[in-house]
């Protein structure tokens, strides 16, 4: 049996309950400084906003660089709220963090609707990092699940102005030093030709042009993989549902010895899909984000 429109809408809901569920656990945000909900977009959209948390200049470890973070949903549910117990592994670490946010695939929107507004949210950083204060810092993308296939669109087009262009976005000027994944989306084509979806599921999840195949080469990290020149961790373990997709990215590196990188592949089969994002304090999970810090350090040569 085929995963239809109505099993999309029922695992949305149920990620959406999961969100808000998990968002009431989290603690105050007392312990770094924070700026929250700052629009991207002069909307009036609470996903058109992002939050920025500081880590503490006054302690040795500081970094002098910002994570920014888009997280997952299958393209069609998550939350920038829900990124903050997995900032603090980088805020104690001395990063500063940014939770950015987009409006879902949902009716007329598409993938490409998402990888602009995400684009418009790294422009207005850019274009705002006096006021914002960070003036002077270096950056780095994650993302985890759907997210990991919008930072990696848009690490491809912060390092190929023709992607930039062929995306019809403007970062501005907006650098990221290296792009680190967890359990990514890599390959669209492949949920096109996923068996198991019906068309109906398929559009729910990519948009109206699912069945575009020069739209899904264009925004597949996959057929665009040659344009990257930063370094890139990536992450999967046994029971990451999507484990295919990180797998074609690991692949992928194999054949760019050019690339700095770093695989993690987690056998811990107590964890599950963006374990390290939905589960900071699994021991694979701290062992991931551990290794995510420490790549960025490597990866940016950080003088401890």
């Amino acid at each position: 049996m085929k995963i239809g429109r109505f099993a999309v809408k029922v695992s949305t809901k149920w990620g959406i309950a999961g969100d808000a569920k998990r968002r009431q656990t989290f603690p105050p945000h007392n312990e770094f400084e924070e700026r929250l909900d700052i629009p991207y977009r002069d909307d009036g959209e609470d996903l058109h906003k992002f939050d920025v948390f500081y880590a503490d200049k006054n302690k040795e470890n500081y970094k002098n660089v910002v994570v920014v973070d888009f997280h997952g949903g299958g393209f069609l549910f998550g939350w920038r709220k829900n990124a903050f117990m997995f900032a603090l592994e980088f805020l104690k670490r001395g990063y500063d963090f940014i939770a950015g946010d987009y409006i879902p695939v949902k009716g007329h929107r598409g993938i490409n609707d998402l990888v602009d507004d995400c684009a418009a949210c790294l422009a207005y950083i850019a274009s705002h990092k006096e006021e914002l204060g960070l003036e002077g810092k270096r950056f780095v993308l994650t993302g985890d699940s759907a997210g990991g296939l919008l930072v990696l669109d848009l690490q491809c087009a912060i390092n190929d102005k023709d992607y930039e262009e062929a995306l019809g976005v403007d970062l501005c000027g907006f650098v990221s030093e290296a792009v680190l994944v967890n359990c990514p989306v890599f390959d669209l084509e492949s949920i096109r030709g996923e068996k198991s979806l019906t068309d109906g599921a398929k559009k729910m999840m990519i948009g109206p042009r699912f069945s575009d195949t020069e739209f899904l080469d264009l925004y597949s990290p996959k057929m665009q993989f040659q344009r990257l020149r930063a370094p890139v961790f990536v992450s999967t373990c046994n029971r990451d549902f999507i484990r295919s997709h990180p797998l074609k990215l690991i692949e992928a590196l194999k054949g760019r010895p050019d690339l700095l990188s770093r695989v993690m592949d987690i056998e811990d089969d107590s964890v599950d899909h963006v374990h390290n994002v939905n589960d900071t304090k699994a021991p694979a999970s701290i062992a991931v984000n551990e290794a995510m810090a420490d790549f960025i350090e490597e990866a940016l040569k950080l003088k401890r």
